[in-house]
C-alpha cells in the first residue's frame, strides 16, 4: 500500500516511515500539514493517511475531515489518527473528526503491522463497493448514475467536451433470434471495444452507450464515432449455440456548449442519434447537421 505519514518530529517521522517501508509498503512523509493536504488530494495512489495531531500549518484533525471528504467521493483512504497523549479525548476527537482508526506514539511495531493489514482488508471491501456502485453488473462499464456524475465534473472543468452515443440497431430482433443469452453476449463484446475508453465509456440503457470525449471538438468526435462504427460492424460474436452474429449502430455527436447542462447536453445528442436511425441505421449524425 502507499501510506502517507504526517508527523513534525523528522526523527520521528524517519522511524515510522522506516518501520512502515520494512513491512512492505511506500511511504510519502510530510512534516508540515498544509503540503500534506495538497499531496492528499493530488496523489489518486494513496491508500492510508497516517497523521499526527500536532503538526504545523493545519491540524490532523482537518486532515482526517479532508480524507473523509476524499473517501466519501467515491476513493478509499483508511485514515489513523496518531497522539502521544494518552487523553482519550484525542481518541473520540479523531473518531468524530473521520478517522477509522488511533494509535498512540510510537507505535508498537506488531501493532502497527496488524492495523494495517485491517486498513487493506477495509480498502479492497470500499473499492468493492464503489466499483458496484458506480459500474454495470454486466458490462463493467460506468453505469447511468456515475455518468452523469462524471460528465458534471467535466462539464466544469471547461475546455472543448463531447458527447458520443449509440444504440445497438435493431436489437430486439437480436434478443428475439437469439434469445437474452446472446443479446448479452453481443453486449459485452461491444463494451471489450469501448475499454479504449475506459473511465468515460457508460452503459446508459439497456442497448445504448455513451462515450465522453473530453479534449474533443464536434469533428474530433465525429471521426471516434466514424470509427467505431467501422470497428462494430466488423465484429463476429459466436453466440451460445455456436452460430455467429453481427450487428451495427447508430450514432449521434455533439459538442458541449457552455452554459449547457447535461441534460440538454444529452438531449441534443439523443436527438442526432435518433436522426441516424431515421436515416437508415448505421451511420454518424452531429447535432449540429439537426440544428435549427
Amino acid at each position: 500500500m502507499r501510506v502517507m505519514l504526517v508527523e513534525p518530529s523528522k526523527v520521528g517521522l524517519k522511524l515510522m516511515a522506516r518501520m512502515i517501508e520494512d513491512m512492505g509498503h511506500s511511504v510519502c512523509g510530510f512534516f508540515d500539514g498544509e503540503e500534506a493536504l495538497r499531496h492528499m488530494h493530488q496523489d489518486a495512489t494513496l491508500d492510508v493517511v497516517m497523521t499526527s495531531f500536532e503538526i504545523p500549518g493545519i491540524s490532523g484533525i482537518q486532515l482526517c475531515w479532508e480524507a473523509r471528504i476524499i473517501a466519501n467521493k467515491g476513493r478509499p483512504i483508511y485514515v489513523i489518527a496518531m497522539s502521544s497523549s494518552n487523553d482519550t479525548t484525542h481518541l473520540v476527537e479523531a473518531l468524530d473528526s473521520g478517522a477509522d482508526d488511533f494509535i498512540r506514539k510510537p507505535p508498537d511495531g506488531i501493532e502497527l503491522e496488524a492495523r494495517l493489514r485491517a486498513a487493506e482488508r477495509l480498502n479492497q471491501a470500499r473499492r468493492e463497493l464503489v466499483r458496484w456502485a458506480t459500474h454495470d453488473a454486466l458490462t463493467s462499464l460506468l453505469n447511468r448514475r456515475a455518468y452523469f456524475n462524471l460528465a458534471e465534473e467535466m462539464i466544469h472543468g471547461g475546455g472543448n467536451l463531447s458527447l458520443l452515443m449509440f444504440d445497438i440497431d435493431h436489437f430486439k430482433s437480436v434478443n428475439d433470434t437469439y434469445g437474452h443469452d446472446g443479446g448479452d453476449l453481443i453486449l459485452v463484446a461491444i463494451a471489450r471495444v469501448l475499454w479504449a475508453h475506459a473511465g468515460r465509456a457508460a452503459r446508459v440503457g439497456g442497448e445504448e452507450f455513451a462515450i465522453l470525449l473530453p479534449g474533443a471538438t464536434e469533428a474530433d468526435a465525429s471521426e471516434t464515432a466514424e470509427q467505431l462504427r467501422r470497428t462494430i460492424e466488423g465484429m463476429s460474436v459466436t453466440l451460445p449455440s455456436g452460430s455467429k452474429s453481427s450487428v451495427t449502430i447508430s450514432l449521434g455527436v455533439a459538442q458541449h456548449v457552455p452554459g449547457e447542462d447535461v441534460d440538454d447536453w444529452m438531449k441534443r445528442t439523443d436527438d442526432a442519434l435518433n436522426a441516424a436511425k431515421d436515416e437508415g441505421h448505421n451511420r454518424v449524425v452531429l447535432a449540429s447537421q439537426i440544428a435549427d
